[in-house]
């Protein structure tokens, strides 16, 4: 992880970020980071062995060759579930922390995976991935804001970037799993790998004990010694007197007592996350991110890359499982060197760039796609569809997997953060919900011409990211707000400078409810 983060903090750090490594709390935390980084992995299996299991003869005849709206179901059996959880999951990471409900969550990942390799029936595979899909909701709405507040400030671009890199990890992962297990003539081709699924999730059962707590949330629940020594254990080596962790200290501290955040009630953070001009805008985007993030294509790129071959020519298990694994590799390659993107060139011309990116890759394998379908002696016409398909991830990792990851933890501040992270979630799965059911029924009866409706959407997704999304590189994590609610932001760099109360006496106890006047 780079030390010599760019993204703005106004105090210098008395250790050198360039050698973080030599800091014993410090490399400890970075360490401590992979465990809700693990969350990524294992949607990312889940991801990649569904899509590539549908290329498995073995799993086909035991499902009976689930097409049309069968596959669709167990297709979107996650999404369903994941429904349920995103109700819940911001009221709980709120109350009981971030790191409780990441267990919760990774406890339903692992009953999932468990069930879903004992599975005997289509019925009780499908409950298996609804299983999956409750816990990850609960496991990535809390692990985004967890990451978020814990890294260090100068070090907060990449680790959030990286969160959604390890999603490529564990679809390479699978991908070759299951490039092994194919050639298994009997039911352990797909009880294998899915049985695989619960390690991950169960090394965060073990290890997410050693986690430190988020210090905003300490704070929020009137643990405010213990969020200082969070502070000054893990970013200032211990150091009492260290001047970036006392700006954090009371940055964090300042932002949390003008927001009275922890409010009662289990609607208000609903409430609160609309009852502002600047609010309804942070929610605006957030929606938007999870309509490009699953309306761009990668719904048949992911979950259904199988029946898309298959209209290609390419019909063999083996070619279409290597295929699938080595597209995953080069996604992971991507995902790991944009991460470092972010805090360099910003998050806005990640997103235009890559949306343009996947306009051209998407409108070229619809033309290539539609060639083949007139004339399936084409080989040409199929050689670039798969080309195209290896294109796609990085086209699409450069703005929607970290940068997204990034862009959403920092737009929403703390009273709002895992609500904000829960609608993304709540709109990304309705959408794709849509795709998951949309597409196998599309290839199905139309073909190619399925392609096309995603040409123009992201053409409207490009503009409403340019005229809307504000750049949020420079700014440090609290005053991110001041873009939103311009004078009116709990911290301004005026407030900071000048009006900071004594944070450092003020009381341990729990910041109590108080009305404030929205700004419309």
């Amino acid at each position: 992880m780079p030390g010599d983060q760019i993204d703005s903090c106004p105090v210098q750090p008395s250790i050198n970020l360039k050698r973080w490594w030599t800091y014993p709390n410090l490399r400890t935390l970075n360490f401590l980071l992979l465990v809700p980084l693990i969350t990524s992995f294992t949607l990312g299996f889940d991801g990649s062995m569904f899509g590539s299991l549908q290329a498995s003869d073995a799993w086909q005849s035991y499902f009976d060759y689930p097409v049309g709206s069968r596959l669709a179901t167990l297709g979107a059996a996650p999404t369903i579930a994941s429904f349920v959880g995103i109700f819940v999951v911001p009221f709980a990471a709120d109350r009981i922390g971030r790191k409780w409900s990441m267990f919760l969550g990774a406890a339903f990942i692992v009953a999932g995976g468990a069930i879903q390799a004992a599975a005997q029936n289509f019925a009780m595979y499908g409950v298996a991935r609804a299983f999956i899909g409750f816990g990850s909701v609960w496991c990535q709405t809390a692990g985004i804001a967890w990451v978020v507040e814990i890294s260090h400030p100068r070090q907060r671009a990449t680790a959030t970037a990286i969160f959604f890199t390890s999603y490529s990890v564990g679809s390479v992962v699978a991908a070759f799993i299951i490039y092994g297990t194919v050639r298994i003539p009997d039911n352990s081709a797909w009880r294998i790998p899915s049985a695989l699924q619960v390690v991950p999730s169960a090394i965060q059962l073990v290890f997410i004990y050693f986690v430190p707590d988020s210090p905003r949330h300490l704070y929020s629940r009137g643990k405010h010694a213990e969020a200082r020594a969070m502070i000054v254990k893990y970013h200032a080596e211990g150091d009492e007197n260290d001047p970036l962790a006392n700006w954090e200290y009371e940055e964090i501290a300042l932002a949390l007592e003008a927001e009275k955040t922890l409010t009662q009630g289990f609607f208000k953070p609903i409430k609160e996350a609309f009852g502002t001009k600047g609010n309804r805008k942070r929610m605006f985007i957030i929606i938007w991110l999870s309509i490009c993030s699953q309306a761009s294509g990668n719904s048949f790129i992911s979950y259904y890359f199988s029946p898309v071959l298959r209209s290609i020519g390419v019909t063999s298990q083996l070619s279409q499982t290597l295929i699938n694994a080595t597209s995953q590799l080069l996604s992971w390659f991507s995902a790991v060197g944009f991460a470092f993107l972010p805090g360099r060139v910003g998050r806005r011309p990640l997103f235009l760039v890559s949306l343009a990116w996947l306009l051209l890759t998407v409108s070229g394998m619809t033309a290539a796609s539609a060639v083949y379908a007139n004339d399936n002696s084409n080989k040409s016409a199929s050689y670039a569809v798969v080309a195209l398909m290896y294109i796609f991830s990085p086209a699409y990792n450069l703005g929607f997997n970290g940068n997204l990851t990034l862009y959403l933890g920092e737009i929403v501040s703390f009273n709002i953060r895992t609500t904000g992270i829960a609608l993304n979630q709540l709109t990304g799965s309705c959408v794709n919900l849509i795709f998951q059911y949309a597409t196998p029924i599309g290839l199905e009866n139309i073909g190619w011409k399925y392609f096309i409706v995603h040409i123009p959407w992201i053409m409207i997704e490009f503009v409403v990211v340019y005229l809307v999304f504000p750049e949020t590189k420079g700014y440090a994590l609290e005053e991110i707000s001041v873009l939103f609610e311009g004078n009116n932001a709990p911290v301004t760099p005026a407030m900071m400078a000048h009006d900071k109360p004594e944070v450092h006496q003020l009381e341990d106890k729990p910041i109590e409810s108080e009305h404030q006047e929205d700004t419309k």
